[in-house]
């Protein structure tokens, strides 16, 4: 049989492996928390990659838009200076052909009295 002292201890051991059952449950229900938490954070993390990668995309589009548009800008600013050097020419040729025409006229126009 036993004693007071051994069914003393056995109360205690009992009650202690209670306390550390009902510690165990309080453990295991936070690593589920902390395990669905992980899991949202892991969904999260997805979605900003996501929203990363489409920004970086977005963000090269924009580059390559913006140097395109330098690009074109260039090229419509040379065929305006190479316009205004072919406007300035023709004008420089119609005042020379004006000027003839003009002496030609003056001079008809003085024979004729």
């Amino acid at each position: 049989m036993l004693g007071g002292k051994d069914i003393a201890r056995i109360v205690d051991s009992v009650r202690e492996y209670e306390s550390l059952l009902e510690k165990s449950g309080f453990v295991l229900e936070g690593l589920k928390e902390s395990r669905e938490r992980w899991d949202i954070l892991l969904s999260e993390r997805d979605l900003l990659r996501a929203e990363s990668e489409r920004m970086h995309r977005s963000i090269a589009q924009y580059k390559e838009d913006c140097q395109n548009l330098h690009v074109r800008r260039s090229q419509w600013l040379n065929a305006v200076a190479a316009l205004n050097t072919r406007l300035q020419f023709l004008v420089d040729e119609i005042a020379v052909v004006v000027g003839r025409k003009r002496g030609r006229q003056s001079g008809t126009l003085r024979r004729l009295p």
